[in-house]
């Protein structure tokens, strides 16, 4: 934990981001070679989709378009697509119960969603198309630019969100690209377009984006957060991802950073206890904040910061000894502090589980485990409002980190929220434990594994479907199974590829940061080498069952010494 003086604000990104590097407008082309439609009622149109040619179709009477990617299907078919209206939707999106699931998919109902579209696609003989088709063009202009809209499909009398998607200027519509947990429209059915009540999705974005922070590690002048892309507008990785900066000048030791689901609310913190805001990162412009919010009162170290789904509250660390801080106001750009958090002993990592029911703090001397729950809005003892409570259900000592700052080694399933992954321990060995139980009032901490051939850990990530984690190390990366089945086991020995930097060739050694692309097929790591300020980003693709070669590679981007990269 480096200490800095309090820092100035940023300014607004330097440089423009394009949407689709973004991962708007994801999935394949839309340029149609087979565009022509054919009405066949008032508010029906067909379309006929070859398997090696693409196809368009204009849902009636909207302004938006269903695109069918080339190998769409593997035989020739005649597909038709239905407009509805909010009132012949077959199950409303204001009430109803809501199909349970993996954690980002959930739909809940709740009378203040909007309807946006509903349509439904036929196709005679097809039950599954082969890749995802994709929704283009606009939405009523009275949707906000920024906003993010859900589609979401009508399963078993139970919507469940497929995909989402930003609007942009005039009701522009991008539809973002395709995830492990939202994998968008593969079959034919009943799809709804909406805009849900604030606070109220936990759908996870896939914006084909790292957050980085330039911590100031290595003599680096603190640029801010490095903002890279990493996928082409299909989804496909760049062979050299592209970055641009949103500057917070002065700030020299940013710690951690959190996004929300959708993207639209972002908070940093540096050691001179300051905290940031940024937005926008949805539309692909992201913009830092001109608001600044002084912790000192709440320690000494700024170290880790982590952000409720809603967007509006989150929980800072200052490195006190006894209390976290809750910071509320952040939507309307009036953050503050709210309240304080009671912890045994300094925490200086903190993660949120992607449905905001359970939080996790570490430091020196334990593990902390909270289980988080909504309440009526309150007025916050420190001021603000707040509308969560924070319950104590457990601490392990014998989980306490050697690491500082960051998420400090934890990785919660994004899938799961009872279960969680830590690495290493205060005696520095180099091993990973599952944690289960998380949002229950007894959690368990299961039998821990030695990882072969590391001699230290610094960082982790869990699979987008809960079942692997990736261990970052001294020596390389760890592929470690059994997450969701409670019996971890490593696979293999370490990966540790070579690659070429300014015309030096290097092994992967130590990886202080790493992340899992929301598809759930490539890690990204960054690695000191050749220094903190002038180092490597690789891509790597892997399975269950291991490691392939780098397919995409960013020199000179500027390492944190910390685990915080956010992958969105």
């Amino acid at each position: 934990m480096r200490k800095a003086g309090i820092c100035q604000l940023g300014l607004i990104l330097a440089a423009s981001l394009a949407l689709a590097a973004c991962g708007g407008g994801g999935g394949s082309s839309t340029t149609a070679t087979n565009p022509t439609t054919t009405p066949t009622s008032g508010t029906t149109t067909s379309v006929a989709v070859n398997p090696n040619a693409a196809a368009a179709a204009t849902i009636p009477n909207t302004s938006t378009t269903l695109n069918f990617p080339n190998g769409t299907v593997s035989q020739a078919a005649t597909v038709s697509v239905t407009q509805l209206t909010a009132s012949t939707l077959p199950q409303s999106i204001n009430a109803g119960s809501s199909q349970g699931g993996q954690s980002g998919s959930t739909f809940t109902p709740n009378a203040g969603n909007v309807f946006v579209l509903g349509f439904t696609i036929t196709a005679s003989g097809i039950t599954t198309f082969n890749v995802p088709l994709t929704l283009s063009g606009s939405v009523p202009s009275t949707v906000a630019a920024g906003t993010t809209l859900n589609l979401a499909l009508l399963q078993g009398g139970s919507w469940t969100i497929v995909a989402t998607g930003t609007v942009g200027a005039n009701g522009s519509f991008s539809q973002n690209l395709a995830s492990a947990l939202l994998p968008g429209m593969l079959t034919p059915g009943t799809y709804v377009l909406y805009q849900p009540a604030a606070g109220t999705s936990t759908a996870v974005s896939n914006l084909g984006v790292a957050l980085i922070a330039d911590d100031g590690n290595g003599g680096t002048a603190g640029n801010g957060l490095q903002v890279v892309n990493l996928f082409d507008a299909s989804g496909a990785p760049l062979a050299t991802p592209t970055i641009k900066q949103l500057p917070y000048k002065g700030a020299y030791d940013i710690d951690g950073q959190a996004l929300t689901p959708d993207g639209s609310q972002g908070i940093v913190v540096d050691g001179g206890n300051t905290v940031r805001f940024f937005s926008n990162v949805q539309t692909g412009l992201p913009v830092a904040s001109t608001t600044t919010l002084d912790i000192t009162a709440y320690g000494g170290d700024g170290d880790s910061v982590a952000i409720m789904p809603n967007g509006n509250e989150a929980v800072v660390s200052g490195n006190a000894p006894n209390v976290l801080l809750l910071v509320s106001g952040i939507v309307s750009g009036k953050p503050q502090a709210a309240a304080t958090i009671a912890i045994p002993s300094a925490r200086d990592g903190l993660v949120i589980s992607n449905d905001g029911q359970v939080m996790l703090a570490r430091g020196l001397t334990g593990l902390t485990v909270f289980n988080i729950a909504s309440i009526p809005v309150a007025t916050g003892a420190l001021g603000g409002s707040v509308s969560h409570s924070f319950t104590q259900v457990a601490d392990f000592a014998a989980l306490g980190s050697w690491h500082e700052d960051g998420r400090n080694g934890i990785a919660i399933s994004p899938v799961d929220s009872s279960r969680a992954v830590i690495i290493g321990d205060k005696t520095a060995l180099p091993n990973i434990s599952l944690v289960t139980g998380l949002n229950t009032a007894t959690p368990k901490v299961q039998p821990s594994l030695s990882l072969t051939g590391a001699g230290s850990v610094w960082s982790v990530a869990i699979s987008a479907d809960g079942k692997n984690a990736i261990v970052g190390t001294d020596a390389g990366l760890a592929l470690v199974t059994g997450v969701d089945t409670g019996k971890l086991v490593q696979v293999g020995s370490l990966f540790a590829p070579s690659f070429t930097s300014n015309g030096t060739a290097y092994k992967l050694g130590m990886v202080p940061t790493l992340g899992i692309t929301l598809d759930g097929k490539y890690v990204v790591v960054t690695t000191p080498l050749p220094a903190y300020n002038n180092g490597t980003l690789l891509t790597i693709p892997f399975t269950a069952t291991g490691f392939s070669n780098p397919v995409g590679q960013l020199s000179g981007i500027a390492v944190p010494m910390n685990d915080q990269m956010v992958l969105h």
